[in-house]
């Protein structure tokens, strides 16, 4: 679980990086935006990215740990197709 801390922190820094050197170029005022824009676009990617990261990471930690098998039971409560009348 650390190195996918220390990977997204690497990923922080690598956008905050690579926004500064566009601002510092003045991409951002050749496109009509500021950098306020930039912030907002910037902060938007990386909280759905978490988002995203975080699900799957929550899918993979269920179905490692043995947590969909136990929520699915054996079976024998279910109603499939052979059951009806």
């Amino acid at each position: 679980m650390r190195w996918f801390i220390w990977f997204s922190l690497l990923c922080l820094a690598g956008l905050a990086i690579l926004l500064a050197v566009l601002a510092a170029f003045g991409w951002l005022s050749e496109i009509g935006h500021d950098i306020h824009f930039a912030i907002a676009v910037t902060l938007g990617v990386l909280l759905s990215s978490a988002l995203g990261g975080l699900l799957m990471g929550l899918i993979f930690y269920s179905h490692r740990s043995g947590a969909d098998e136990r929520a699915a039971g054996d079976g024998s409560n279910r109603r499939g197709p052979e059951s009806r009348p």
